[in-house]
């Protein structure tokens, strides 16, 4: 989810196995100079080109060719050897992703929607955290309570193979809360994550305000959420409601759309 192990020039990653690499390189330029003629000229000047390319591309990068954390094949090679940027490079990027994880919203225009999945909670056996009353429902004859000791709504996942095979996508996920009828204020949150191997990354919780709100009335709650640098194809895109008090609230219709890119580098 982080490859390039923060913004920089190279990977950061090795910067501690120089130390070590250093041993093979210093026994090859021994061997390359008790070579004989043809072979040390060919390995002292590819040595060069690769030390001259390497200084050539900080250049770059301190122009704003090669990009510290966004940088892809296609972008590459359109600036491979040259000081000049074409017009489409940052085009040939990746996706832009803040470091704080608050990405904003897409440009829908560059964008096409798919109807992922919902979640209605009509279906659901009859149990203390399912409400089968209408007046408790946005629609249909059911809704999910929320209260102590049932915190989470159930999950929508997903593995990220089987959403999309672009680089990356937009999720616009859809819910509806209902502010009780006593007037009191539930805090709880829609949260958006991927899990590796059990373990959560790209954790986003998009807070419900629910003071602006009549009391009984209900409230549709929208979050962006834009994915990640994914790990592996099989980790688990997850979506759920989180209950962070004591106050029982009542949750219901949550729906996931995915916004796919129209072209991808």
């Amino acid at each position: 989810s982080c490859w390039w192990y923060a913004d920089s020039f190279g990977q950061r990653a090795l910067v501690q196995c120089y130390a070590l690499m250093a041993l093979p390189l210093g026994a090859v330029l021994c061997w390359l100079r008790e070579a004989r003629w043809p072979l040390r000229t060919a390995g002292m000047l590819l040595v060069i080109a690769l030390v001259g390319l390497n200084l050539f591309q900080f250049r770059q990068c301190e122009a704003g060719l090669i990009h510290t954390s966004r940088m892809t094949w296609p972008a590459y090679k359109a600036v491979f050897g040259t000081m000049q940027a074409p017009e489409n490079l940052a085009s040939l990027w990746s996706v832009e992703r803040a470091y704080s994880g608050d990405n904003g919203e897409p440009d829908l225009s560059r964008y096409h929607r798919i109807a992922l999945a919902g979640m209605s909670f009509d279906d659901q056996p009859t149990t203390s955290d399912t409400t089968r009353a209408s007046e408790y429902s946005f629609s249909g004859n059911g809704s999910h309570r929320l209260d102590v000791g049932h915190e989470f709504s159930p999950a929508w996942s997903a593995p990220w193979a089987a959403i999309t095979r672009c680089d990356h996508a937009w999720f616009r996920i859809t819910c509806h809360v209902q502010r009780p009828a006593d007037g009191s204020l539930p805090q709880l949150s829609v949260v958006t994550t991927f899990e590796h191997k059990g373990e959560s990354y790209s954790y986003k919780a998009t807070d419900v305000h629910l003071d602006g709100t009549p009391p009984g009335e209900w409230q549709t709650v929208h979050a962006w959420y834009l994915s990640p640098e994914v790990r592996r194809p099989t980790d688990e895109f997850k979506v759920y409601c989180w209950l962070r008090d004591t106050l029982p609230v009542q949750v219901d219709e949550l729906r996931i759309d995915l916004y796919e890119p129209i072209a991808t580098p």
